[in-house]
């Protein structure tokens, strides 16, 4: 696949002969080329999920500090999405969790707007379902918070335009 800022070339030739044809005394062959250049612009998708508001603290075997929290706690992911490409938009952004085992979902109601920072191709909306299965998926109300595993929610936003980015947060109690 070509990187996104690459730049293809095409080259075509033609060749004819004069009137007096091969091999003729007179004749003589001219060669014209003709190129044209495409631009290749797409977009790449990173997403990145973290944790918001607990504290951390250093555990052997890991590099960088570990989030904790009691049984009863909250814990609020963030999940980012982030198009680095500078020249063209991803539509059709759609992110997909799963709820941890031994959570369950806690996010204030109502949630079915979810609050992704600059959506200006779209609203983001989002919806949830019991078996991440096509037909499965509902928007995410007030009656969704308590839901345990398993319990995948889906957030999905029209546009992410060149170099943008957005999150959304969500909480979990821990059980």
């Amino acid at each position: 696949m070509a990187a996104d800022g690459s730049l293809i070339t095409n080259t075509v030739s033609a060749t004819f002969y004069s009137i007096a044809g091969l091999g003729a005394a007179n004749a003589y062959r001219t060669t014209y080329l003709a190129t044209a250049n495409v631009l290749i612009s797409c977009p790449i998708v990173v997403v990145k999920k973290t944790t918001t508001g607990i504290p951390t603290t250093f555990v052997w075997g890991f590099s960088n500090p570990v989030p904790f929290q009691a049984v009863g706690g909250l814990v609020t992911f963030r999940i980012w999405v982030v198009n680095p490409s500078l020249l063209a938009s991803a539509f059709n952004v759609c992110v997909t969790d799963r709820l941890s085992d031994n959570t369950e979902y806690a996010s204030p109601a109502p949630f079915a707007i979810a609050p992704w920072t600059w959506a200006p191709g779209g609203q983001w909306y989002g919806t949830g379902s019991l078996t991440n299965a096509p037909a499965s998926w509902n928007p995410i109300v007030a009656g969704t918070t308590g839901q345990d595993v398993p319990f995948y929610l889906r957030w999905c936003l029209f546009q992410l335009g060149p170099g943008k980015s957005a999150y959304v947060e969500y909480a979990v109690r821990v059980l």
